[in-house]
């Protein structure tokens, strides 16, 4: 008696939806976490507006403000262990920062001027919230709206200067993608070609 051989196909349960973005998220970190953190285009034309760390380009004014604001924190921390934290202090630095990110005299102040107005915001914005913790209500909401204001206005100026930043650049009428953009649209490629990879992967599974 001849024994009769089955084949038999393995069970491909669909895809959990929680785990597709999981893996989508790791793959997009994975591809660009060297120019997510930039914000400005990766050329000569703006080369003091970042630095690198490692591989990973960085955003100049963003890591001062992070590390200011930081070290603030810890440093009013530690003064608010039996002392008052100097509100007028703190209010003047926030009066001082607001007047010197103001977009037409900011523009013109010289780059390591730039440095330390950001390193003052970041020494207002643990100041405003360090005097809400320490109950100081008033004071801290004056600041916050104060630093808002700011920034809503400091963002308006500089998205008028973004959308015209490049017009004089050589490169930009140039039927190529600019060097400024060139590593973050390598990274972009990498991203859809690994993605594609895996998603015709699951199909060949699923329809196997």
């Amino acid at each position: 008696m001849t024994a009769t051989m089955k084949s038999v196909q393995p069970t491909i349960k669909p895809l959990n939806p929680l785990k597709a973005w999981w893996m989508e998220r790791v793959l997009w970190w994975r591809s660009f976490w060297p120019v997510m953190f930039a914000h400005k285009p990766l050329c000569d034309r703006f080369h003091t507006h970042t630095i690198r760390v490692g591989r990973t380009h960085v955003c100049r004014s963003c890591a001062i403000l992070y590390v200011s604001m930081a070290l603030s924190v810890m440093f009013f921390v530690v003064l608010m262990q039996g002392h008052t934290l100097p509100i007028e202090g703190m209010v003047g630095i926030a009066g001082l920062t607001m007047v010197l990110s103001f977009p037409p005299l900011y523009k013109n102040l010289p780059r390591i001027i730039k440095d330390g107005v950001r390193a003052l915001l970041g020494v207002s914005i643990a100041g405003t919230i360090m005097l809400a913790v320490d109950g100081q209500w008033p004071w801290a909401a004056g600041m916050a709206v104060g630093l808002w204001g700011a920034k809503l206005l400091f963002q308006m100026f500089r998205a008028r200067r973004s959308a015209s930043a490049c017009d004089s650049c050589p490169e930009y009428r140039q039927n190529q993608i600019c060097s400024g953009y060139r590593l973050k649209a390598r990274r972009m490629r990498i991203y859809e070609r690994v993605l594609t990879q895996k998603i015709l992967r699951y199909q060949r599974f699923s329809e196997s």
